[in-house]
């Protein structure tokens, strides 16, 4: 029993330290040069603290398209392309699923995302957490952690990191917030 605790104990004590790290080296971005330029430091900062595997920032634009605004990754990068568009039904999708809040989900190819899912799934993804960016009341992207381990594995680790996830995407809004409204005021 006092050894279950002690590990229980251990675990939660991980765990908050983590998420402060995090949540204190994201506290610590300023807006950069462009929004690809911020995308990129948090995405640097997500994949130097954690095993996430992939990580993007997408971004929802004025026109209601859903656009990568960043990626890296061993995995998802060699099936993105920053400023890609994503395909109207994963769109739609995205677009529906943030306005209820963050969300895990496995990867599954549908005939409706065209070459863009079968890109994704040939990388190995197998799940990804997806987290709303959230600037002024209104949801403007989604951070997105996709990882290629079996599904059950990456369900469990993505499902264990989505509070840590929740603050950076939170934090986020601010950071991305300006300048992606810059850059659809000009487009709009």
């Amino acid at each position: 029993q006092a050894g279950l605790a002690w590990l229980i104990r251990d675990g939660i004590e991980r765990f908050h330290a983590d998420r402060r790290a995090v949540v204190h080296e994201v506290a610590g971005l300023v807006p950069l040069g462009s929004p690809q330029e911020t995308a990129a430091a948090i995405i640097g900062l997500l994949r130097s603290r954690d095993d996430f595997q992939s990580v993007l920032v997408l971004r929802f634009t004025a026109l209601g398209e859903t656009v990568v605004l960043g990626v890296a990754g061993e995995v998802i990068a060699n099936g993105l392309r920053v400023g890609e568009a994503l395909p109207g039904s994963r769109n739609e999708l995205l677009r529906a699923k943030a306005a209820e809040g963050p969300w895990l989900m496995r990867w599954t190819v549908r005939a409706e995302d065209g070459d863009y899912g079968a890109r994704v799934a040939e990388v190995g993804i197998t799940a990804a957490a997806y987290v709303p960016i959230v600037h002024e009341g209104r949801t403007i992207g989604l951070i997105v952690v996709a990882d290629a381990r079996g599904a059950e594995e990456s369900l469990a680790v993505l499902a264990e990191r989505l509070p840590v996830l929740i603050e950076v995407g939170e934090l986020a809004g601010s950071l991305l917030g300006p300048g992606l409204e810059g850059i659809d005021a000009t487009s709009a």
